[in-house]
């Protein structure tokens, strides 16, 4: 089973008692974020990265 860790991610679930990992593409799952830079407001994130795992 070859991935691809720079464009894919490996998403988890419970079913009947096992765990399914499937791995899907890295930008179709929703990731928590971090912002680096705001407006002058702080109301727009002008800078963000993905948090780290």
């Amino acid at each position: 089973m070859e991935s691809d860790w720079e464009n894919e991610v490996g998403v988890s679930r419970i079913e009947d008692r096992k765990i399914i990992t499937e791995f899907v593409d890295r930008k179709s799952v929703i990731r928590m974020q971090l912002c680096l830079r705001w407006n002058f407001d702080y109301t727009t994130c002008l800078h963000w990265i993905e948090a780290p795992e």
